[in-house]
C-alpha cells in the first residue's frame, strides 16, 4: 500500500508513480503497537494522580479528591475504571469507609464510593514506568 496520491501526470509515467510511491509504514508501526494512543496517556495520568492522592492522603485514595490532581483535559470517565482495574488486580484494597463522590456535574454527587488504599506501591508505581 502506497502513501503516495497518484496524479494524472504520474498515471503517464509509472517510473515516477515508482519513485513517488515510497511506502513509509512507521505511523502505521506506532498505532499497531499502541492502538489506542489517547486512552493509554489518559490512563497514565489517573494512575500518576492515584499516586499522588496516595502520597497526599497516608495511602488512601478515593474519587473526590482524586479528581482535583487530574491535568485538564484527562476523561475524567477513566478514574472509576483504572481504579477498578487496581483494585482488581490487589493494588487497591477497600477501607470499608464510603464517601460521597463530590462531582457536581452530574447527579451522582451524593452517590457513596469506596475509599481505596495503596496495598502495594511497587506495582502502582510500575504501572506509569
Amino acid at each position: 500500500m502506497s502513501t503516495a496520491v497518484l496524479n494524472r501526470s504520474d498515471r503517464r509515467r509509472p517510473e515516477a508513480a515508482k519513485a513517488a510511491a515510497v511506502e513509509d509504514w512507521s505511523l502505521v508501526n506506532q498505532v499497531h503497537d499502541d492502538p489506542a494512543p489517547l486512552a493509554s496517556l489518559h490512563r497514565r495520568a489517573v494512575v500518576m494522580a492515584v499516586i499522588a492522592c496516595a502520597i497526599e492522603n497516608d495511602d488512601r485514595v478515593h474519587a473526590s479528591t482524586l479528581r482535583p490532581l487530574l491535568p485538564e483535559g484527562v476523561n475524567d470517565h477513566l478514574v472509576g475504571n483504572v481504579i477498578s482495574h487496581l483494585a482488581k488486580a490487589g493494588i487497591l484494597g477497600e477501607t470499608g469507609r464510603m464517601l460521597r463522590s463530590g462531582d457536581a456535574r452530574n447527579r451522582n454527587s451524593r452517590r457513596r464510593l469506596p475509599e481505596r488504599i495503596v496495598l502495594d506501591w511497587d506495582r502502582l508505581k510500575a504501572q506509569v514506568a
